[in-house]
């Protein structure tokens, strides 16, 4: 024989399936949330640097920015991937970074314009930067060894993730002896800048 079901027990029934729903919905708001208070507190702080890149001295010397790093950066851009949240990488677009990277190789030559690749991690295994070189105004780049380390300046162009990870920059600024210091770096780039 069957069970006998008020309409009372019904509605309760569904009332609590209505109470679970909103519970999970609200629950996974807050998770959500929490994970991008998560991801954007781990982000790091810019570390800017004033001066001014070769040809483009209008009086006012624009911020180049040491932090994130190309490591750095790959990991928020993963992290973001991971969660499947979305990407919003305005405040890395087009900014204007400072870098010590180790070169690898000159992948292509076009006339003057050189499209050099570098690595993040001295043994080659880190995230690759390439960049977008005028060899004319920087010659000395034909003459780098691999692993040899180089300091860049330039803007973010593009950046992927997948593997170990790339960014593209277009370079405004390179200086080979890359064990100068940072403030005789910034030093050069000013002069280098005023000198045009």
């Amino acid at each position: 024989m069957g069970k006998l079901v008020f309409i009372g027990e019904d509605r309760r029934k569904k009332k609590k399936m209505m109470v679970r729903s909103v519970l999970l919905l609200v629950a996974a708001l807050l998770i959500g949330a929490a994970l991008l208070w998560f991801i954007e507190r781990r982000s790091p702080a810019p570390a800017p640097v004033n001066a001014s890149p070769p040809g483009k001295n209008d009086g006012a010397a624009p911020t180049f920015l040491l932090q994130p790093g190309p490591t750095e950066l790959m990991a928020v851009i993963a992290a973001v991937n991971k969660a499947e949240l979305p990407l919003d990488l305005t405040k890395y677009q087009k900014a204007r970074i400072l870098w010590p990277v180790y070169f690898f190789k000159i992948r292509q030559m076009n006339g003057q314009a050189a499209l050099v690749m570098f690595d993040s991690n001295a043994d080659g295994f880190g995230v690759s930067v390439q960049g977008e070189i005028d060899s004319a105004e920087f010659p000395e780049i034909k003459r780098l060894q691999p692993g040899q380390k180089v300091w860049l300046a330039g803007r973010i162009v593009a950046a992927d993730a997948a593997g170990t990870g790339s960014v593209r920059l277009a370079v405004d600024y390179c200086n080979t002896d890359g064990d100068t210091p940072l403030d005789a770096v910034v030093r050069d780039m000013a002069a280098r800048g005023s000198a045009r």
